[in-house]
């Protein structure tokens, strides 16, 4: 068998009546194919089909474990989570099992940086569950299950052909990330209630537990944000949210100081701090036909790169020596409609995209001294939805264990070093960028 550089993942939809959103592509037969990518010539080779869940939403790959693990998505039913082995020379899925999420419409999983625990969320009714994750990885029964707070509780729920129009009437939430220093502070973009809610994390139990609000982006009246996504810096302490619905990208300062000083039960206020905002589109598009999908700062750390759905393009900004956003370095298009997810392969040298209503996976080089982003080629896949980029160990090498595990804690030590902090007052007062 030919050997491909790393293997994408690519999920698609295959029951569209179970979903929040109405997609425009074709039914999968198939909601999972497996593709090797080849980073010297810049192509996909398909290599298997199957079905590995009701409407796969997101994947998560451990290096650790040499696992992918996956979630349903369902407005009508409990959702689960799957774990998946994954060969390393085929890059065959062999379930290893299965656990229900305690909620619906599961969208976002997160494993935390000492793989004890993998945390879901629910969009559909807000619940977020955690689950133990054993020495391989399998994941084990529901340890926790935390639901929305009294003001975001479920009093009436709307139904799916109005949701699109009324999302914002009560909690979803869309994603969770953990910050980067200790993986102790939780923070949650909620679209439905406009804000991004910080939790505090105790990776010992599993549990979660609201502490504050934070605004996701500027206040107006007549605008909301819809939080869907959240990315880090590599090296400075800066955070930016993805607002879905405004199609604007917020930038906020990190306060670390609260996040190293304090313990799990004493985290009460914010810790991060909004300093700037910008479009992820041109001024002169209708920013009602526009939603965001993902954002990804890129590996070199230049550079923050989102996909904006109804404009079908890429926003490629600059990234200053701050950690502020300097300057778009320009739109391009993603070569079909609806680009809902996109991920760098393992060199960063591609972005591979899943343009879900166009039933098509788009293949671009990034130039990470100039943001630039080219089309080099595509092909067919129905309603695709998310995209792992992944290279697997393969644990009968030598020293696969030693090697794969002990540079994993490497990494995660180092991150716990807080990271030199540029001055950004000044910056601050001359580049605040508002709508």
């Amino acid at each position: 068998m030919k050997q491909f550089s790393s293997f994408v993942f690519v999920s698609s939809y295959n029951d569209f009546e179970q979903l929040a959103h109405s997609p425009h592509g074709s039914i999968a037969k198939n909601s999972l194919r497996v593709f090797g990518f080849d980073a010297d010539q810049g192509t996909l080779t398909l290599i298997s089909l199957t079905n590995v869940a009701q409407n796969p939403a997101f994947l998560r790959y451990s290096r650790v474990h040499n696992i992918l693990y996956a979630c349903s998505e369902s407005i009508e039913n409990e959702d689960s989570v799957h774990a998946y082995s994954v060969c390393p020379v085929s890059g065959k899925t062999d379930l290893i099992c299965s656990r229900p999420t305690g909620g619906k419409s599961c969208c976002y999983i997160t494993v935390d940086r000492n793989n004890s625990n993998l945390l879901c969320v629910n969009y559909w009714d807000a619940m977020i569950s955690s689950f133990p994750l054993d020495a391989n990885g399998g994941i084990g029964e529901m340890n926790f299950l935390l639901k929305p707070p009294e003001s975001g509780h479920l009093s009436k729920k709307i139904s799916r052909q109005d949701h699109q129009s009324n999302r914002h009437t009560e909690a979803h939430t869309h994603a969770l990330v953990l910050d980067p220093y200790c993986g102790k502070i939780c923070y949650v973009p909620d679209l439905g209630e406009d804000k991004i809610k910080q939790l505090n994390y105790d990776s010992k139990t599993g549990r979660l537990r609201y502490t504050c609000s934070i605004n996701s982006g500027s206040c107006k009246a007549d605008t909301r944000n819809g939080p869907r996504y959240m990315d880090f810096h590599p090296s400075h302490p800066v955070a930016y949210c993805l607002n879905e619905i405004s199609s604007t990208l917020s930038v906020f300062i990190i306060k670390t100081n609260r996040i190293l000083a304090n313990e799990f039960d004493f985290q009460t206020e914010p810790t991060l701090e909004l300093i700037q905002e910008l479009s992820t589109i041109p001024i002169a598009y209708p920013r009602e036909l526009n939603t965001c999908g993902r954002l990804a700062v890129d590996p070199s750390g230049k550079f923050i790169i989102v996909s904006n759905r109804g404009h079908n393009s890429f926003a490629v900004f600059k990234i200053s020596n701050s950690g502020m956003l300097e300057s778009i370095a320009g739109h391009f298009h993603t070569r079909g409609e609806t680009p809902r997810h996109f991920q760098f392969d393992p060199t960063g040298k591609f972005i591979i995209v899943a343009n879900q209503d166009t039933n098509d996976v788009a293949i671009f080089t990034f130039d990470d001294l100039t943001g630039i982003i080219r089309f080099t080629g595509g092909m067919y896949v129905p309603s695709p939805n998310f995209i792992c980029c992944v290279k697997p160990y393969d644990r009968n090498m030598p020293m696969f264990n030693r090697s794969v595990v002990d540079n994993e804690k490497k990494r995660m030590d180092q991150s716990t070093i807080l990271p030199s902090r540029v001055s950004l007052d000044q910056e601050r007062v001359d580049n605040r960028s508002k709508l």
